[in-house]
């Protein structure tokens, strides 16, 4: 399987492609995950031929590659703070890919609501759950327009916040952690593998193997 992940920060740190990669992999599944990302970029620049980022991915999906999947991941705040926006970059990716892989799955990697200290939420009076329902929202309903699917990432990165001593965000309560991203490529395996038990993956990277049991356990309830 082939994976194309079109996106920002909160697709490279911490590498999520890459563990995306080794969890399959370690699972004994077949399956080399490329990246295009660039900090703070959202979907329609990425859509764009003239923009740096958007040239790379424009070459990519036009080389005659065969891509199974591909993994679009937007800006933040763009699904709910301009929705049309957000839609718009996603029907623009959705053509390129379609016009040259047009069995490609096509999968909406749904972030999450910021950490509730994060000083956009205070001056908002927000909490994390508040910012995660309106993501929820945008990403459900640009998915049923595109007729593409949802990887739960923001749902389990919630859980793993309200729910666990895990601490899923970096530093600056915005990014996600270590574990914040292997829970993130955890999810986007079960949504490559609807099949795939936790129980088949070997690789626990910087998780000790408490840690990694609790984020298989999120992952999977994500799931169902």
């Amino acid at each position: 399987m082939n994976v194309l992940m079109i996106g920002n920060s909160f697709t490279y740190y911490f590498d999520v492609p890459a563990l995306l990669e080794q969890i399959c992999r370690s699972a004994g599944k077949d399956v080399n995950v490329e990246s295009v990302t660039k900090g703070g970029w959202t979907l329609l620049q990425h859509a764009d031929k003239d923009d740096e980022a958007g040239r790379i991915a424009e070459e990519k999906l036009a080389s005659g590659k065969r891509y199974d999947v591909v993994i679009l991941q937007e800006q933040s705040s763009r699904p709910f703070e301009n929705y049309l926006l957000f839609r718009d970059g996603c029907v623009k990716l959705a053509k390129k890919i379609r016009a040259n892989n047009p069995d490609a799955r096509i999968i909406l990697y749904q972030t999450w609501g910021y950490g509730d200290e994060f000083a956009y939420m205070t001056e908002k009076g927000w909490t994390c759950e508040t910012m995660f329902a309106k993501l929820e929202k945008a990403y459900a309903e640009a998915a049923k327009e595109l007729g593409a699917e949802v990887s739960p990432v923001g749902k389990g990165l919630l859980a793993l916040y309200r729910q666990t001593a895990i601490d899923p965000y970096w530093e600056d309560r915005k990014h996600q952690s270590y574990h914040g991203s292997f829970l993130s490529a955890t999810i986007h395996a079960r949504k490559l593998f609807p099949d795939l038990q936790t129980g088949e993956i070997t690789f626990r990277g910087e998780c000790t193997e408490d840690d990694a049991k609790q984020i298989f356990t999120i992952a999977e309830a994500c799931g169902e």
